[in-house]
């Protein structure tokens, strides 16, 4: 884009001379217009040769974005096509472009975080598109005598491809966070235009000075009112929460903000919303910390139920089969444990794991100690022990020498900890 303009080193039949720019040509177009030479190539330069000057940029960016696609899969952030179909992806596209472009040039109700909708209004999906196409059409017409609107457009729609959504990111349907670069292109677009039109009226020119400055102070106002809701998680999400709508993304850490801040019943109440608007495969979290609670609460049977769902939506995720084993095998209430289930449970928290966890092994010599298996319980707690010193957790490995004694001696364990 930028060889097209301002640098013009593409064949393209200009129809004004010199590039356009707000200096009635002394500006920045112009002096690129002047030096071609020092941008390493001329003008009508071959179109093989500015493809390849930016082969590593191209490279580059392959690179990081194979890292960061393996990251997010590693951390299961990708909603896959079952949960988010091709066409709902194309939907979301074009009304996200449209959302985007609405938020630039009417910032309110902004969100840190926007729920994917669950369907579109098909008249929605068309406006939007015709709306993005004929803006595409508008600057293309304008090439030959305004380039720069061109520029600025595809500048904005190109910068948000990687991240408006054919890669579906959990379930989020837009992210403001994503528009800082896209903006520079449609504020390139927007400056040269209104330079166009004002160049050659000076009382046009103060009157946009004056308005330029206007919008600037509303929106350094705007920005004084946004910033209270970013002084903790509470004040973000509860404020994400009332300008959007069917949240549940925003629930879960809004009830982490509660719990981080000692007020558990708040938070039980806001991982049970984000449980029951939330689709069923994206809540485990919820139902992972909620369990935590339950069972802090001394709610035991609720806390396995919330394991179970939690271990169900994530067969192989080795916390959650971790918890639902110790819990198993030394609750206090005795209808709720079943030391052979979290034997299996354990066993394969450490297999996943390689039987790299510390904390995992000890689960798992507590079930073996809850079925009777002493001699594997007392071999693994050594296990455990060992590791944990190793490794300098000191509290664990102190657990885990009281345990040791008891089953040494044949006893089983029950945790009473809160």
């Amino acid at each position: 884009l930028l060889d097209l303009w301002p640098l013009r080193r593409l064949n393209v039949p200009w129809r004004t001379s010199p590039l356009p720019s707000p200096a009635g040509g002394a500006g920045l177009s112009a002096e690129l217009s002047k030096r071609p030479s020092a941008m390493g190539g001329g003008e009508g330069a071959p179109i093989q040769r500015l493809v390849a000057e930016k082969l590593p940029f191209f490279i580059v960016s392959a690179v990081f974005c194979v890292i960061t696609f393996r990251i997010q899969s590693a951390h299961d952030a990708l909603a896959s096509f079952h949960q988010v179909g091709i066409g709902l992806r194309m939907e979301n596209v074009i009304c996200s472009y449209a959302g985007y472009l609405g938020k630039i040039f009417w910032p309110t109700g902004l969100a840190i975080i926007y729920p994917f909708p669950g369907s579109f209004d098909p008249v929605q999906v068309w406006l939007c598109a015709l709306l993005l196409l004929a803006i595409s059409a508008l600057c293309l017409l304008q090439l030959p005598r305004r380039p720069y609107l061109a520029v600025g457009w595809f500048w904005f729609l190109g910068t948000l491809v990687p991240v408006v959504g054919l890669v579906q990111l959990g379930l989020q349907g837009m992210a403001d966070r994503y528009t800082y670069l896209p903006m520079i292109g449609l504020v390139i677009a927007l400056v040269w235009l209104v330079s166009d039109w004002v160049r050659t009226n000076s009382i046009l020119k103060w009157t946009a000075g004056a308005a330029t400055a206007a919008i600037l102070l509303v929106c350094l106002v705007l920005t004084s009112r946004e910033l209270p809701d970013w002084r903790d998680n509470i004040a973000l999400f509860t404020h994400t929460i009332a300008v959007t709508r069917n949240n549940s993304l925003a629930e879960f850490p809004l009830a982490k903000g509660f719990e981080h801040k000692g007020l558990l019943r708040q938070a039980a109440v806001h991982y049970r919303i984000a449980i029951a608007r939330g689709p069923d495969d994206e809540n485990f979290w919820p139902n992972f910390y909620l369990a935590i609670l339950f069972n802090k609460g001394g709610h035991y049977k609720e806390a396995k139920a919330c394991l179970e769902t939690a271990v169900k939506i994530k067969p192989n995720q080795p916390d959650s089969l971790n918890n639902l084993a110790w819990l198993l095998c030394t609750c206090p209430d005795k209808t709720v444990r079943d030391g052979e289930t979290a034997v299996k449970l354990a066993e394969k928290a450490c297999e996943l794991t390689h039987d790299g966890s510390a904390r995992y092994l000890t689960t798992l010599a507590a079930a073996y100690a809850d079925v009777g298996q002493f001699d594997d319980a007392v071999a693994t707690i050594q296990k455990a022990g060992g590791l944990a010193q190793e490794t300098g957790q000191t509290q664990l490995f102190n657990a885990d020498a009281d345990l040791l004694q008891l089953f040494t001696n044949h006893q089983t364990y029950t945790d009473t900890s809160k």
